[in-house]
């Protein structure tokens, strides 16, 4: 290898030969001196090599400027690229991350067949389409449940589970839906997931037997489209935070009085069973009106939902393992009963108790008076008030919690046991067996799939959250 100093008026050199056996290169001729000053210009710099050097640095840095580049590249390299260069040495990188991509799509029937061989009875589910042109099967969808999580949710979380979806940030199109379930400290249990080319209204049709509850912030969103306002929206909230039906009826009639066109819109396009607490059933143990726990579940896996699909999967996984183990350690060194979110709560509503007054009819019965207006009859032995947030949560209500006192009970004895430490424990005692990397995964006897048909939306891609104004 012969290399020369690029000055026109310097004749240094320098000749190397690679040794014999080794990977060394030796010089062998080098002179005459040579005093020419530095240049900071390589002509095997170029996009081709700069996009295949810093392929990784540019797929987690997607936000990263041409500018921000060119000094990287200047203090990494020593070496100065133009602008040009910069932006060909992005779109070359994005040709090869979108080719690294395509190639996990191939190994998708190998990793599920590794989770199924790790996580026995755990449903892996994928559904693939033909592909035309090709003849071969294209990606359609997967769901994934591992068994640990469904037996947990079985034993230790409120029976609701909650639904959202979320797009994904790579260059195929499709959805990451994900449900999750609440558990005794009213965090967020996730139960499943799932990649999905679209979020359809299959639910009711899946299980229509079971109750359906909307998103309250989600359908004040459509409501507002026509009737926009705070004052409709603290009338719409006022109607799916009342807890029984007189009071439903009651600030329903308020809404009329106010505007009757939203009242009449709520009534054509909505049925309160959907969002009013007044119309929950009381088996759930659970009031939730807005889907906060699977969105705040989303947010956690921001990043998985920029990777290529196995490694999206496998960020979720392994976030899912890690979460059992450290929340099961987490209450293990707890001695409380009842788990601290609940027991927070408790302590909010006995600040609220010395507003009732409770007149007794027995041992168990009494007929409280809120000193602000309203009479409840509250029963110790069922564990009921009318004001049916008791039966709703499984937590006392303040009028209860005032009955409780005088009859010189404890409050924490009246708390439903699905909020209990050992409900918690009961969660989270399963564990997802951790599994191999992919070079040591069996091949699977099905033919790979084929990724997505990549989509191209007209317009320039947006990258800003578009949030929604209250």
């Amino acid at each position: 290898m012969r290399a020369n100093c690029k000055a026109a008026n310097c004749s240094w050199f320098i000749y190397a030969s690679k040794e014999a056996n080794s990977d060394a290169f030796v010089i062998r001729t080098m002179g005459p001196s040579c005093h020419c000053g530095r240049t900071f210009y390589h002509k095997r710099a170029n996009s081709g090599f700069l996009s295949r050097h810093y392929m990784e640095f540019l797929r987690l840095n997607k936000k990263v400027t041409v500018e921000q580049f060119m000094e990287k590249v200047h203090l990494e390299l020593n070496v100065n690229i133009t602008k040009h260069q910069a932006s060909k040495t992005f779109m070359k990188a994005k040709s090869l991350i979108h080719s690294s991509y395509k190639n996990q799509y191939r190994k998708l029937w190998d990793y599920c067949d590794e989770l199924l061989t790790c996580n026995p009875g755990t449903t892996v589910h994928m559904e693939t389409i033909l592909d035309e042109s090709s003849g071969k099967e294209r990606f359609l969808r997967l769901y994934i449940c591992f068994e640990t999580l469904k037996r947990g949710f079985k034993a230790g979380c409120t029976p609701v589970i909650g639904v959202d979806g979320c797009h994904l940030r790579g260059p195929h199109p499709g959805m990451l839906l994900t449900a999750g379930g609440i558990d005794a400290n009213d965090c967020i249990y996730p139960v499943a997931y799932a990649v999905v080319e679209g979020l359809g209204s299959a639910i009711e049709e899946v299980v229509p037997g079971v109750e359906h509850r909307h998103c309250v912030r989600h359908l004040h969103n459509n409501i507002k489209k026509l009737h926009p306002g705070q004052s409709i929206k603290n009338r719409f909230c006022a109607c799916a935070w009342s807890s029984y039906m007189r009071r439903f009826e009651s600030e329903m009639e308020i809404l009329r009085e106010y505007d009757s066109n939203a009242h009449r819109w709520l009534l054509d396009n909505t049925n309160p069973k959907h969002w009013s607490r007044s119309h929950f059933r009381e088996a759930a143990k659970c009031d939730i009106l807005l889907n906060n726990l699977c969105e705040s579940f989303n947010s956690v896996i921001l990043e998985a939902r920029e990777k290529p699909i196995l490694g999206m999967l496998e960020n979720i996984r392994v976030y899912l393992m890690e979460r059992l183990r450290t929340k099961r350690e987490w209450m293990k060194k707890r001695t409380d009963d009842i788990c601290p979110k609940i027991q927070n709560k408790l302590e909010r509503a006995k600040t609220e108790c010395a507003a009732n007054i409770a007149p007794q009819s027995d041992d168990k019965r009494f007929e409280v008076q809120h000193i602000y207006g309203g009479t409840y009859v509250v029963d110790l032995d069922k564990c009921t008030c009318t004001c049916r947030k008791w039966e709703l949560i499984g937590l006392p209500c303040c009028h209860a919690i005032a009955c409780i006192s005088l009859a010189g009970g404890k409050v924490e004895a009246y708390v439903h046991k699905c909020y209990s430490r050992q409900a918690y424990l009961a969660a989270y005692e399963p564990t997802i067996a951790p599994i191999s990397g992919p070079n040591t995964w069996k091949c699977s006897t099905k033919e790979p799939v084929l990724p997505p048909n990549k989509v191209r939306l007209p317009g320039r891609p947006k990258k800003a959250r578009r949030r929604e104004s209250d």
